[in-house]
């Protein structure tokens, strides 16, 4: 969608982040970032829901019967924006059409027309739970391509620090999975010891989510004095 590619023998064939009225593939180099576009339509699931229902099995008469329920795109039982809009048959899932990129922001886009180090607080909110690792990897990435080798140190802080960011991911997954089942009080307990590793990456970065830690060939700070007592 994004970038044209099409697959032969696709059944559903689609715009997926892109409304069906836009022309072209933005995220190609040849589409420039400030070639914007008006789209009219109001698209509605149920264009593709119909096909699908059909394509299962159900006859008219059948459809009749069933019940079309958004779930989302914001809703209690989702950890994120995705709109799932289900054919219910009494309490079980018919069919579902599955809508997604309401956190979609182009910031591949929006690299394009930035420099190296400018796209490093981009990378931060790909997933703020663990966005030092996202600066460690892009900066990777961009240091393989130069070839620069960064100094030991810097290494072992990247990966002291990647470390602390991983494990804080984890907990974030736990705990909402204990909410999920019905555990508030064990994702209390489990959040504990992220805060404290959000103290630890904030007395460092000076941030305790969006972070911008890393720089191409090393990093903006040293570890701080009592850094490893903290630790």
């Amino acid at each position: 969608d994004q970038y044209g590619i099409r697959f032969k023998g696709h059944p559903n064939l689609k715009r997926v982040l892109n409304h069906h009225q836009f022309v072209g593939h933005p995220l190609r180099k040849d589409y420039e970032i400030t070639k914007g576009q008006i789209c009219t339509e109001t698209e509605d699931l149920m264009d593709e829901m119909l096909p699908l229902l059909k394509r299962k099995g159900y006859s008219e008469a059948d459809m009749e019967d069933l019940m079309m329920l958004n779930v989302g795109p914001s809703h209690p039982a989702s950890h994120g924006t995705i709109r799932n809009f289900v054919a219910m048959e009494g309490e079980t899932i018919g069919a579902c059409v599955t809508e997604i990129g309401y956190l979609h922001r182009g910031f591949e886009k929006s690299c394009e027309t930035h420099n190296y180090s400018q796209i490093i607080p981009y990378t931060d909110r790909l997933n703020y739970c663990s966005a030092i690792l996202n600066n460690i990897g892009y900066s990777k990435a961009v240091e393989d391509m130069l070839g620069i080798d960064i100094t030991a140190r810097a290494k072992m802080i990247r990966v002291i620090i990647g470390e602390l960011s991983r494990i804080t991911d984890h907990i974030v997954c736990n705990a909402a999975n204990m909410v999920d089942l019905g555990g508030l009080t064990n994702f209390w307990y489990i959040f504990a010891p992220r805060d404290k590793a959000y103290d630890i990456l904030s007395k460092l970065t000076g941030a305790r989510l969006t972070n911008s830690y890393t720089r191409i060939g090393g990093l903006e700070f040293d570890l701080y004095d009592g850094f490893a007592e903290d630790l």
